[in-house]
């Protein structure tokens, strides 16, 4: 086209228009308009999204490798679409496990055996090299991964867990590591349209449930869904077979978090020394940060310790705040513990008089009324 068939602006330029009528994006980019819109399928209905990666986590004896076996077995068999919420995914697909956890043998197999997966469609790796081969760390594993995933028609990958797959010289506190880690298997689960299931365990610190994913933030900022397995509140993982899994983290969803899945651990019916998942339904109102799991063995003592120690000094009646404080960080109950026997009891803080000029009394500690925890337990 000549100059003097271009569509000219007032100052003599090219139009504006024809400017962006055909642009050439640089190499990698692409025009929005050229993408071809795609809807979210899912593994597990606003749960488990199809073609992203998803991070599964839990305290040590939760029973998330379990739960995720549990997955992998409907995976294999299409029978994803009987649990809670639904999937998308109804046809038998492969899956692909790299464990460091477990013995795949003596543990993954006969687990698997016993919920009913079709062996055959399931490809187990451990971090164990076998002399010619190196083990499969990531990300410069990623080839070798993604030459499983092909030879199974994997619908779901399982890497359990995610610090035990680092490739030497990365560490799972340095966020740059665990992102360079999660890199490729963003891109294969979305070229492939299938789930990577990373595994990790809780640290033993405070905060919310996402806050005690041990190691970097990274390892639940990157997942586009977070999944937190642990006992109902209150029960013990040691002493009740029941567990819930809950949303921490749905990027993908819009509105209120979904209910959590309940599912109990039992023995195999052919085997009782292999435990199995049997999913239990939906439980509506369980936030991730309810969960007592959050709480180890020696904390959750500790703070029935600090509870007791408060209702004796409660006992005659309100009593000075500070003075509380004072005597029972004496006994060697630490502030956080303190606070969290406080809310368990629902203990009231509250100014203890008014004096003529205005200003208030100190604050004192008062014992709640029966009236007072039945409105604390129905607001919660």
């Amino acid at each position: 086209m000549s100059s003097a068939n271009v569509p000219q602006d007032p100052d003599g330029l090219p139009s504006a228009d024809l400017i962006f009528l055909k642009p050439r994006p640089p190499a990698g980019f692409r025009l929005a308009s050229e993408l071809k819109r795609r809807t979210i399928s899912w593994m597990l209905r606003d749960r488990i999204p199809l073609a992203e990666v998803v991070m599964l986590s839990g305290d040590g004896g939760a029973g998330k490798s379990t739960a995720a076996q549990a997955l992998a077995s409907r995976v294999t068999r299409g029978q994803l679409d009987a649990l809670p919420g639904g999937s998308d995914l109804t046809e038998p697909r492969g899956v692909v496990i790299l464990t460091t956890e477990e013995d795949p043998e003596a543990v993954v197999k006969p687990r698997l055996e016993a919920m009913g997966a079709d062996l055959k469609r399931i490809l187990i790796l451990s971090d164990a090299g076998d002399g010619d081969t190196a083990p499969l760390t990531l990300p410069s594993g990623a080839d070798r991964l993604e030459e499983a995933i092909r030879s199974m028609n994997a619908a779901l990958v399982i890497i359990d867990t995610g610090p035990g797959f680092l490739d030497r010289g990365l560490t799972s506190n340095a966020e740059e590591d665990v992102r360079a880690f999660y890199r490729p298997l963003a891109r294969i689960a979305r070229e492939h349209r299938l789930v990577v299931m990373v595994l990790g365990h809780l640290n033993k610190g405070g905060g919310s449930a996402r806050q005690r994913v041990t190691g970097s933030t990274a390892w639940v900022n990157v997942p586009r869904s977070v999944l937190l397995m642990a006992p109902p509140p209150g029960d013990d993982p040691l002493e009740t077979p029941e567990r819930l899994i809950v949303v921490t983290k749905a990027n993908l969803i819009a509105g209120k978090m979904p209910d959590a899945i309940g599912a109990r651990l039992v023995p195999g019916r052919d085997d009782p020394t292999v435990a199995v998942i049997v999913w239990t339904g939906l439980r509506a109102g369980i936030r991730a940060d309810d969960l007592t799991t959050l709480e180890d063995r020696d904390a959750r003592g500790d703070r029935e310790d600090a509870a007791e120690a408060i209702r004796e000094l409660l006992t005659d009646g309100p009593q000075p705040a500070k003075d509380c404080m004072t005597r029972l960080k004496a006994a060697g109950h630490s502030t956080r513990t303190i606070q969290r026997a406080r809310e368990a009891l629902f203990i009231t803080r509250e100014s203890g008089c008014v004096y003529q000029d205005g200003f208030r009394g100190q604050h004192m500690w008062r014992l709640p009324t029966d009236t007072a925890i039945a409105g604390a337990t129905e607001s919660h």
